[in-house]
């Protein structure tokens, strides 16, 4: 297990039981924006930046965000593993699909796939794996 995905496996346990899941996906989703810059991935990933200058960086966000999240980040950031705040919104979003028995499969094409095609390809995988499936 990814390190990213032993946060993300934490706050999809507290989303569970706050009734929050889908709102803690929609914040990931905004706040994954922000973290994917390269320049804010280069100044979580320097070791050379103190761990409070990293965390100055959560004054940026937006307000909306929860205040599990906030300490989440800032979790993060404290254990040197800021770098890996990019990983969390996938992660997430990939536990959210397991929860609910979908797989997740990826089909390389030397042509773009129409949306035939993919529907073609989607059910012949599903009946494979017998379960749902994400392309």
């Amino acid at each position: 297990m990814k390190v990213a995905e032993r946060y993300a496996q934490a706050l999809l346990n507290i989303g569970e039981k706050e009734g929050k899941v889908k709102e803690f996906k929609d914040i990931l989703t905004l706040t994954d924006k922000i973290f994917r810059k390269r320049m804010v991935y280069e100044f979580l990933s320097n070791p050379v930046i103190t761990v409070e200058e990293k965390k100055e960086i959560l004054n940026l966000l937006p307000e909306e965000i929860p205040d599990v999240v906030r300490k989440l980040f800032e979790l993060m950031i404290e254990k040197r593993r800021g770098a890996c705040i990019p990983e969390l919104y996938e992660s997430y979003c990939s536990l959210i699909d397991e929860s609910k028995g979908i797989k997740h499969a990826y089909v390389y094409s030397a042509i773009p796939l129409s949306s035939e095609d993919r529907k073609a390809i989607t059910r012949i995988v599903e009946k494979k794996v017998g379960g749902k499936v994400k392309l």
